[in-house]
């Protein structure tokens, strides 16, 4: 055999490729040695050709050998050669579902099925036995089979757990359909294309509907895109649907129509060119495909429309332009994108006098447009073989690794191979192909900029001639000065190209009138109200990218700009904080909290938080991650409370507040989901705040300093009883620390510091009363009993908080204060302040330098320790409230109370709107830095210069540090 197998092989365009491979298959398993040894000798160098282009195909062999004898044989009686098109398929498969007796077994039937069909299909291919019009064809339809039957199968395994009362009671789906776009819609589906899909239901006002039929999308792309032993049967595309992703996944029939009708962009009217009923309800589909085939072709294209098509497809030649060094034959220029966006922009110009040209498949919609002569002489056969050649090209990048390749490899073996299979196998096969292949693409994109040329501006008013020539590339660059450093733009080229960008879009594109002369009506409001922004080069800049990420920006920045003062306050987040930034452009859906104006003049309660928490969780989907949405629900909440915040709509202590508030709403609904699975065992699980978050005063960036407790096993329980309710506990508490700080593709919600417990990181995750009563009377340090001061029960619990109270008068406040015991307080004070503190005459450290935050901290809390045995009052963990009791039993004098709450609330302000500022702050900051004036602008310091504004914040901040500096020194060292 290998002497028969050399022979066959020198024939091929890889005769030592050809020859291992088919010695590979042979020494696989004995049945493929046999089955090979009875194979012709054509069919086995067509094989051979094959496996050496495609070594999935290979390995498919190597683990189904017998499809080795059931392709020669489907080859030779050319069974595949029907017109029958899907019966083909569908009689293939019936034939092989008796097989499978386990749900399990028929998906893995099901996508070995698939490859064996890819085998036959990618063998005709390749052995030239099909045109590319029949492989794309069966490719296509092939997916549509698999595809019909998947959702088939979905069917039946959720409606006999659940079926909406009014559907059919039937094996087949009703209400339900499938339509694909793109490659699949046109039938012209590759080897490892996505099948871009759109599902639909019958409209219904039931909520049950809508919770089933999304079940059912989410299974079938599931199935469709999960993988087993033969690899995933499709990677699916939802993206074309209305709204996108953040759009229902099972629109209604009638809210399809109305958002097509009313709201769907020119690019969405194109995408219709290619939308093709696939599986379903008959009827469902039947009346969309004829809703879309109207509305497609309804009514001419206006200049506007093909423009915003134009811009889209320029957007989208920009994301592919960075690779310039390599060829893409599908994205780029003169690829196969070029090809389907000219013929289907051609199609929509023409479709509504010239129905013939109304077709899914590109080279019949070539043909028929050159039919009705909206091709240019000759436009039609370069089109149709830069086309063929392309694809065919696409194809064996494709089959070489079943992957979506559309970039010619960069190896000089892998080149010359492809180069080589496609028949290029004279001398120099690389250069001929590359000629080839230059050529095609050099003639395509020729005849694609014949309909890039666009008209210029219309006339304009007089009045608006000014801002016109801010959108003109010719202008200029000393009238751009001009026109824009009166709107207080440091970074003129910068500020420049961000407004061309909110106008224009990133391509660059020139305005249809409408949107122009919409621009231009806003545009003087938009620039005055960034000129007295804090900072308007960022926010023009970070304007520009939150517009993008909302769309139509036109559109957007025109509703805004018709709310001057929410335009103003909106632009102060974006240009103060990055982090803001960063989340409302990657859920740009929060901005419609703050538009709604919901809980923006009063803030919001614990209460209020909580209860939505609940609810919105109690309806969340199954199967979708409940700690996303905890996410989601703290990043919309601080969006808002930082709206509050630099609106002035509120004080720092309001605004902490309602942070601390917010993260108890999510450390609350955390331990209910964690406990969730804990019902029958473990009691209940008590939470303690400590640090920022026990005296609710929390920054955007704190950390939650937390204490868990249970209640103990009553009487003399047995160890086992013990050791077992402990675990339970610390599972518990495992499960919230992950709900709230582990990541996910929302980041997380909270970090999470046990180290204030027990033992320290050492210690057990949650503690029983009676064991954290035991480590304080034989291991707790004064510093710990200390931190104990701004520490509350978190929860509505009143008898767990009547218990923590008594705990810390016990433990903290009934503790014998000697004079030793005050001294290891300051010993480790001035440990901190010496290895700590990085404050200079060259920088400030808002956390550590003396006169700062944990000074007077430490210096409340102290007082706190000596003054609360005799007195109730003083015994908080509010600070701004533990002030003023001190000063009226005597602690500190009424005047230095003021100061002290001064200091406090100043402070409190500056470090919330420093971690505000920057996502990952650091402690200290230069005297000298710039970001000194922002933020000294954000808290209120204006006018001025920026020097002159720095200069007067640090000067604040140095007072209130020198006087509570001097009260450290006479009240906790002295």
């Amino acid at each position: 055999m290998p002497d028969r197998f050399a022979s066959i092989c020198g024939d091929t365009f890889a005769p030592a490729l050809a020859l291992r491979a088919l010695g590979y298959l042979a020494e696989s398993s004995p049945l493929a040695r046999e089955s090979l040894g009875a194979c012709t000798q054509v069919f086995l160098k067509h094989l051979s050709e094959l496996l050496v282009i495609s070594p999935p195909m290979l390995d498919s062999l190597a683990r189904h050998p017998e499809w080795i004898a059931t392709l020669q044989s489907r080859v030779e009686a050319r069974e595949g050669d029907c017109g029958a098109k899907r019966e083909f398929y569908e009689k293939a498969w019936a034939s092989l579902t008796s097989e499978a007796h386990q749900p399990e077994d028929l998906m893995d039937q099901l996508r070995a099925f698939r490859r064996r069909e890819y085998l036959e299909i990618s063998y005709r291919d390749v052995a030239g036995l099909d045109s590319l019009e029949q492989t794309i064809e069966r490719l296509s339809w092939l997916a549509d089979c698999v595809i019909s039957w998947t959702l088939s199968y979905c069917w039946s395994q959720l409606t006999e757990q659940q079926q909406p009362a009014r559907l059919e009671n039937g094996p087949e789906p009703s209400g339900f359909a499938i339509f694909a776009f793109g490659k699949l819609g046109g039938g012209e589906l590759n080897y490892s294309s996505d099948v871009d899909l759109l599902f639909l239901r019958e409209a219904s006002g039931d909520e049950q509907d809508l919770r089933f039929f999304t079940r059912l999308g989410e299974r079938l792309i599931q199935l469709l895109s999960q993988a087993g032993p033969d690899g995933f049967l499709y990677r699916v595309d939802m993206r074309l649907r209305p709204y996108g992703e953040t759009g229902p996944l099972v629109p209604s029939l009638a809210s399809l129509v109305t958002y097509y009708e009313s709201w769907g962009e020119a690019w969405e009217r194109q995408a219709l060119i290619k939308a093709r009923f696939v599986a379903g309800s008959k009827d469902l589909g039947r009346r969309f495909s004829d809703f879309a085939a109207d509305f497609t072709f309804a009514r001419q294209m206006d200049d506007s429309s093909l423009e915003e098509i134009k811009r889209v497809k320029h957007r989208a030649e920009k994301e592919y332009a960075q690779d310039r060094g390599r060829i893409h034959l599908k994205q780029g220029p003169g690829g196969v994108r070029d090809i389907e966006f000219y013929v289907q922009f051609l199609q929509l110009i023409a479709g509504r006098d010239h129905p013939e040209v109304r077709v899914r498949a590109t080279l019949d919609a070539i043909e028929r447009l050159g039919r009705a002569r909206f091709l240019l002489e000759g436009e039609g056969s370069h089109l149709s073989l830069a086309y063929r050649f392309l694809r065919i090209a696409e194809h064996r990048l494709q089959l070489r690794g079943l992957t979506p390749r559309a970039v010619l490899p960069e190896e000089a073996g892998e080149l010359a191979l492809l180069a080589t299979g496609l028949g290029f196998n004279q001398s120099a096969p690389v250069a001929r192909f590359e000629a080839a292949l230059r050529g095609h693409l050099s003639r395509v994109r020729a005849i694609l900029e014949r309909i890039y040329l666009t008209p210029g501006y219309l006339h304009l008013k007089e009045r608006e001639e000014e801002l016109a020539q801010l959108l003109s590339e010719r202008t200029p660059r000393r009238r751009i000065r001009e026109l824009l450093s009166q709107y207080g733009f440091q970074d003129i080229d910068k500020a420049w190209q961000n407004i061309r960008l909110l106008a224009l879009g990133p391509a660059g594109r020139i305005l249809p009138p409408g949107e122009r002369r919409a621009f231009l009506g806003f545009a003087f409001t938009l620039l005055e109200v960034l000129r007295d922004s804090l900072d308007p080069d960022q926010a023009l800049h970070r304007l520009e990218s939150f517009a993008a990420a909302s769309g139509n920006r036109v559109s957007f920045l025109r509703t805004l700009a018709s709310r001057r003062p929410h335009l103003a306050r909106l632009a102060n987040l974006l240009a103060f904080s990055d982090l803001c930034h960063q989340v409302l452009t990657r859920h740009p859906e929060y901005f419609d909290t703050l538009a709604a104006g919901l809980h923006i003049l009063e803030g919001r309660s614990l209460r209020d938080m909580s209860e939505e928490l609940q609810e919105r969780l109690a309806r969340w989907p199954a199967g979708e991650r409940k700690e996303d949405f905890l996410r989601k629900f703290r990043q919309r909440e601080m969006i808002r409370i930082a709206y509050r915040d630099l609106a002035r709509l509120a004080d720092p202590f309001e605004i902490s507040r309602e942070l601390s508030d917010l993260a108890e709403a999510c450390v609350h609904e955390a331990v209910a989901l964690a406990r969730s699975g804990y019902r029958d065992f473990g009691g209940v699980l008590h939470v303690v705040a400590l640090g920022k978050f026990g005296s609710t005063r929390l920054h955007y960036a704190s950390d939650l300093d937390l204490m868990f407790f249970y209640n103990g096993p009553e009487g003399d329980a047995a160890a086992e009883v013990r050791a077992q309710l402990q675990q339970v506990q610390d599972e518990v508490v495992e499960k919230v620390l992950y709900l709230l700080a582990g990541i996910t593709s929302e980041g997380s919600a909270y970090q999470v510091d046990l180290r204030l417990r027990p033992e320290g990181a050492s210690g057990l995750l949650a503690r029983s009363w009676a064991g954290f009563m035991e480590y304080a009377c034989h291991f707790m340090q004064p510093w710990e009993r200390m931190a104990l001061v701004r520490s509350r029960m978190l929860g509505e619990d009143d008898a767990a908080a009547r218990r923590w109270n008594e705990v810390l008068v016990d433990v903290a406040y009934g503790f014998p204060w000697t004079d030793g015991a005050l001294d290891a307080i300051r010993h480790l004070k001035r440990r901190i302040e010496s290895e700590k503190s990085r404050e200079s005459t060259t920088h400030l450290d808002f956390k550590y330098g003396k006169g700062g935050i944990p000074d007077l901290e430490f210096l409340v809390q102290f007082l706190q320790l000596v003054h609360g045995r005799d007195n109730p009052p003083v015994r908080t963990p509010v600070v701004s409230d533990a002030i003023p009791a001190l000063a009226a039993v005597g602690a500190v004098s009424e005047d230095e109370g003021r100061v002290l709450l001064a200091a406090h609330r100043f402070q409190r302000h500056v470090e919330n709107h420093y971690q505000l500022m920057e996502e990952w702050t650091s402690r200290e900051i230069s005297r000298e830095s710039p970001l000194i004036a922002g933020l000294a602008r954000s808290l209120g310091f204006t006018p001025g210069s920026p020097a002159a504004i720095a200069k007067e914040f640090l000067a604040t901040w140095e007072d209130h540090a020198g006087k509570v500096r001097a009260l450290v020194e006479k009240y906790f060292y002295g």
